[in-house]
């Protein structure tokens, strides 16, 4: 439900009232003109009645833009009107959605079939898109996205050559500059946000043409320039830049801290609070897009929280050890048992604890978390960390990946294969999956069958056939059952989240993979060659691996130097591995490192990108790893020098992409 089914409080204060539940796909809600009542904004529909005056909507307005309160809250708690009109209001605007929902449906459609041709879509395609708008009452966009007939970068950009506007990629939520929205605020989230400022000017993104006129009123007091974004770029934006979630979260560690004090130390019924606290710090992880949240002591008995962003610890907060020993109680008491943590660590899923599962709905519908639990000698040594999962999470298109020519165009042929296995291999955090992704999602969903045995399933996608491993079952159990019957349903392609340490799946998925069907899975190993040797070693025959394979990918993410505070490195260090490199010689030298600054929050760096190298099985390398060859061999003849892992971070280095301290953190240089 968006903010105009959310005009109600939540029951706490308006200082730290929760934020909107993002919703990309929200329709329009009007300017300051006439328009159909599903289009018009609260205060809008309320002046109109004459419940209030436009003066005391400006009042209520400015109240909004300090505390970031529902509107409604503040009209009423302002005594502007009661909360019958309010009500009275929203139910206008509710029915006149319903109303004019078919109608705008029907103009969306205009000329988007068209526009669909233009990107390439194939007419079968277009008609079987058609179909599904008309059957689900979905924009075509929206089903053309949901199908993966294209990406939604690939249509912003259709649309913003269409509009004659700038577009605004997804690469460059990490360069905005946050001293530049710092006076700005959007108290409730309506499908566009300011992105930053230019030559004098306020970028204002928008996902929808249909919402340029309603971004430039709502910003009329700057000099806008409205740029197009793919929604999940605007609704980023709004989560780092406006959604003030970290600000929520202090606003209720220290309104817990003030209670304490005021109750000197009594035993008070704090457990809702706690509640409160743990789910703001859940939100706002979230919305950051860390990966993982770690709740530990330090020595001095401190509560340490500390969140992976872009795989690289952060230092969020300290809280004191009382409140610190209460949440982690909480998640004790309602995921576990506190005998059996005694005994050995426990793991859980975990959702939002207690009863605000509602209140915090747009991440409870969106992200999934697995709990793990550890206890030392005592109740006050509990650590906690929790692994968000994104089930949402949009995949990177295939082409903004940052592959090379040469290996774009390999992968692409993998794709357009009938039968082998391709693998994708790195360690944990590495972005094998969206890569893996990325490139299943080059492969025609509607003419070719493209089942997927995951654990647990990352991303959907509306036109494969996805099933999740379930957890009360062994997994090498689990993956044979769904194995068996993936195959009886004769797939052309065949996603196997992980090949782990079970001969038996080895076998049923390399057997698959020459015997009619295109397999993609990921290995936890560091190189490509060693994924090879990983495979033997799990016992598959060096002749079955041979038929098998077709390429195997190994890959890593490293952080880009802060295109702001970066400065030149001229250690010696650096220089040296110019030296150690004989192909650099022909290539500019110019390294760089971080130095930290307010924009990139002083971490000298802000975004990341792949790195990664490539093990093409040509027929040399064939008769190799049909040999039985070594890891040292098969990478000398199919990863030269100058296309290893290494090399390919050492070319961002040369550019001052990245840092060589960077490099050296997440890859290991030759021996």
């Amino acid at each position: 439900m968006d903010l105009r089914g959310r005009w109600f409080g939540s029951g706490e204060s308006l200082a730290v009232a929760e934020p909107s539940k993002p919703d990309p796909s929200s329709r329009p809600t009007g300017d300051a003109g006439e328009g159909p009542v599903a289009h018009r904004l609260l205060g809008q529909l309320l002046v109109a009645d004459a419940a209030i005056t436009r003066a005391a909507l400006q009042g209520a307005l400015a109240a909004q833009a300090r505390s970031h309160a529902p509107l409604g809250d503040l009209l009423v708690s302002l005594g502007f009107c009661s909360r019958g009109e309010i009500e009275a209001a929203l139910c206008r605007q509710r029915d006149g959605a319903t109303r004019s929902e078919s109608e705008r449906l029907v103009t969306a459609q205009v000329g988007m079939d068209q526009r669909l041709r233009k990107l390439g879509v194939k007419e079968s395609h277009i008609r079987a898109a058609l179909q599904f708008a008309a059957a689900t009452g979905t924009s075509l966009t929206r089903v053309v996205l949901d199908l993966g007939l294209i990406s939604a970068e690939t249509m912003a950009q259709a649309l913003a050559d269409e509009n004659n506007r700038q577009y605004f990629p997804q690469e460059r939520v990490d360069r905005i500059d946050p001293s530049q929205l710092d006076m700005l605020s959007v108290a409730e989230f309506s499908g566009y946000v300011p992105a930053g400022r230019m030559e004098g000017r306020l970028l204002v993104a928008v996902a929808e043409p249909e919402k340029i006129l309603e971004a430039q009123t709502r910003w009329q007091t700057y000099r806008v320039e409205v740029v197009i974004a793919s929604p999940r770029t605007i609704e980023t934006i709004y989560r780092r830049h406006f959604a003030r979630t970290e600000q929520a979260f202090r606003q209720s560690v220290l309104q817990w801290e003030e209670r304490q004090r005021l109750v000197r130390g009594a035993d008070a019924q704090d457990g809702n609070e706690v509640e409160w606290i743990y789910g703001r710090l859940i939100r706002h992880a979230c919305y950051v897009g860390a990966n993982d949240i770690f709740l530990h002591k330090t020595l001095a008995g401190v509560g340490k929280v500390k969140l992976h962003v872009n795989g690289v610890g952060h230092l969020f907060a300290a809280i004191k050890e009382d409140l610190f020993d209460k949440v982690l109680n909480k998640l004790v008491s309602e995921n576990s048992n506190a005998d059996a943590l005694a005994r050995a660590p426990q793991e859980a899923n975990v959702g939002i604890i207690g009863g605000l599962k509602e209140a915090f709905s747009d991440i409870t519908d969106r992200y999934s978390f697995r709990l793990q639990l550890n206890q030392g000698r005592t109740h006050s040594e509990r650590e906690a960390v929790v692994r968000i999962l994104d089930r949402q999470a949009e995949q990177a298109d295939f082409h903004a990946l940052g592959f090379d020519e040469q290996v774009e165009r390999q992968l692409l042929q993998y794709s357009r294969s009938s039968t082998g296995l391709v693998v994708v291999c790195g360690p944990t955090g590495s972005g094998k999956t969206t890569s893996l992704y990325a490139m299943m999602k080059k492969i025609d969903p509607i003419e070719r069958s493209i089942r997927t045995i995951e654990k647990p399933i990352e991303y959907r996608h509306s036109m494969w056939h996805q099933m999740e491993v379930p957890a009360d079952v062994s997994e090498g159990e689990g993956v044979r059952i769904m194995l068996n019957a993936t195959l009886r349903m004769a797939p052309h392609v065949i996603l196997m989240g992980e090949i782990r340490e079970d001969l038996d799946v080895a076998n049923r998925v390399i057997s698959a993979a020459f015997t009619g069907h295109l397999v993609y899975t990921t290995l936890h190993v560091t190189e490509a060659a060693l994924a090879i040797t990983r495979l033997r070693h799990i016992g598959v025959t060096s002749e079955n691996l041979a038929a098998a394979l077709r390429g195997v990918l190994a890959q890593r993410l490293v952080q880009v130097l802060c295109p702001d505070c970066r400065a030149v490195d001229a250690r010696e260090e650096t220089q040296a591995e110019r030296r150690r490199s004989a192909w650099l010689s022909d290539i500019e030298w110019n390294p760089m490192r971080g130095v930290g600054c307010l924009r990139c929050g002083w971490s000298g760096f802000r975004g990341r990108r792949i790195i990664y190298e490539l093990l093409d099985i040509d027929r040399d390398v064939r008769d190799l790893v049909e040999r039985g060859a070594t890891a040292r061999e098969l990478a000398r003849a199919g990863v030269p020098p100058g296309r290893s892992i290494w090399a390919c971070g050492l070319r961002l280095v040369a550019r001052g992409v990245t840092s060589i301290d960077e490099l050296r953190r997440v890859a290991d240089p030759p021996s």
